[in-house]
C-alpha cells in the first residue's frame, strides 16, 4: 500500500508540474475555456482532445495497475456510481463546472476532504444518503456563484447594448 501511494503522488505531482509549465498541457485549459477561442490561437483543438483522451487513458491503465497489485479479483462493476463523487471532488477542489478552470493538486484536496468526510460520516452513524446528499450539494453550491456571474454578465452586455 505504502509504495502504490508513493507511486500514486509521484504521478500526480508530475502531472500537476506538466499542466503548469507545459505548453501543450495549458491548451487543454484553453480548450476547456472556450475551444472556439483555442482555435483562433492557433491550437489544434481535435489533437488536444486525441491527446486528453490517449492520457486518460493511460492513467487509467495505471490506476489498473495499481489495483490489480491490491485486489485478487476486480469485478466489472466496481466503479459504478462514483461519478457523482469525481464530480463533486473536482469541484470542490475549484475546477468551474464549465471548463477551464482548476488545479490537479485542488483535485487532489478535494478527493481527501470528501474521503475524510465520508470516513466521519461512517463513524458518526449517519445514513450513506446524507453522504451522496452532501456531493450533491456541493455541485450545486458550485454552480450557483457561476449562473449568478453569467446572469451578471448578460445584464451588463445588455446595458451596454443599449
Amino acid at each position: 500500500p505504502l509504495a502504490s501511494a508513493l507511486g500514486t503522488l509521484l504521478v500526480v505531482l508530475l502531472t500537476a508540474l506538466a499542466l503548469r509549465r507545459l505548453a501543450p498541457a495549458r491548451s487543454v485549459y484553453a480548450l476547456g475555456c472556450d475551444p472556439a477561442a483555442a482555435h483562433l490561437a492557433g491550437i489544434d483543438v481535435a489533437r488536444v482532445r486525441v491527446g486528453v483522451f490517449a492520457a486518460l487513458g493511460a492513467f487509467v491503465a495505471a490506476a489498473a495497475l495499481v489495483s490489480v497489485t491490491r485486489y485478487p479479483a476486480i469485478e466489472i462493476e466496481a466503479g459504478a456510481g462514483l461519478e457523482l463523487s469525481a464530480i463533486a471532488c473536482v469541484v470542490l477542489g475549484g475546477a468551474a463546472i464549465r471548463g477551464g478552470r482548476g488545479t490537479l493538486l485542488g483535485t487532489v484536496l478535494g478527493v481527501l476532504l470528501l474521503g475524510t468526510l465520508g470516513t466521519a460520516l461512517v463513524f458518526l452513524g449517519v445514513d450513506a444518503a446524507w453522504e451522496r446528499a452532501l456531493q450533491g450539494a456541493v455541485i450545486l453550491a458550485a454552480l450557483v456563484p457561476e449562473v449568478v456571474s453569467r446572469s451578471a454578465r448578460g445584464a451588463r452586455a445588455k446595458e451596454r447594448t443599449a
